[in-house]
């Protein structure tokens, strides 16, 4: 004969025993999720410096050779702020010269790093790229006045 205090005390076991599973299984998802949460905040802003450094630091300087130009990017104001930009100089006869950069002109549209992943990345490709030449540059650099270039990447 079953006792039906026993009964109900494994029952009531088998129950507790249930909720913790499910309990622990709760905690390893909510575990899992902080630390993909965490590598996804820590991994994009360090893979997003990476790639400037590769781009602007390891291919720039072939880049700058293959198609003719130097780039500085000074600190400079805008009418949003200030803001580092990157600011050609194209050697006389070269790609960039003939895509109609000239000297000291101040790339609006993308960074040094954005520029030379165009470059890099986009040969055969028509690109557009937003510039606007500058004379002082301690002064604040006209958006008004800028112009917009089209060109085609060429091969490297």
């Amino acid at each position: 004969m079953n006792n039906p205090a026993r009964v109900s005390t494994r029952e009531s076991s088998e129950t507790s025993v249930r909720r913790f599973t499910h309990i622990g299984r709760m905690c390893h998802g909510l575990i899992f999720l902080i630390i993909a949460s965490t590598l996804y905040l820590l991994a994009g802003p360090m893979w997003r410096v990476g790639q400037a450094i590769v781009y602007a630091e390891i291919r720039g300087p072939r880049l700058e050779r293959l198609h003719g130009f130097d780039v500085a990017t000074p600190v400079l104001k805008l009418e949003e702020g200030y803001r580092e930009v990157p600011v050609i100089r194209a050697d006389p006869g070269g790609f960039m010269q003939s895509a109609g950069f000239g000297d000291c002109d101040v790339i609006l549209s993308h960074t040094r790093a954005e520029f030379y992943k165009m470059l890099y990345n986009c040969p055969g490709q028509t690109e557009k790229v937003e510039v606007v030449n500058v004379v002082d540059l301690d002064a604040p650099v006209p958006r008004s006045k800028a112009r917009t270039l089209e060109f085609t990447v060429p091969s490297s």
